[in-house]
């Protein structure tokens, strides 16, 4: 699996809301643009964008200049309880999982 598959990033990002609401930490914004890394900003925001819309995490859209909702990551990023049934009983996810502990 490569570093910027989609599932990859999505797998890595919901791993990290996940741990931060069973550990009682903030949202580290810095750290979830670090998972995001180098992608594309229109790679990026596709990604958010979906985890927003199939309804995975909650968030911010904060407004941009033109007036248009932008997706983003911000340190009121949550993850939902469909998001964490996902990431525990999508096969393919279980996958992507097991790999990303393996390296």
């Amino acid at each position: 699996m490569a570093k910027d598959d989609y599932h990859v990033i999505v797998c890595k990002i919901l791993k990290y809301l996940y741990a931060c609401l069973k550990t009682g930490e903030d949202v580290d914004s810095d750290k979830l643009m670090e998972i995001i890394g180098d992608l594309p900003e229109r790679y990026a925001e596709y990604i958010i964008k979906a985890l927003h819309e199939e309804g995975y995490v909650t968030g911010s859209y904060p407004e941009t200049m033109r007036g248009k909702e932008k997706p983003q990551l911000t340190s009121a990023t949550m993850i939902t309880p469909k998001g964490i049934e996902y990431i525990a009983d999508n096969k393919y996810m279980i996958k992507v999982k097991d790999y990303l502990d393996r390296h």
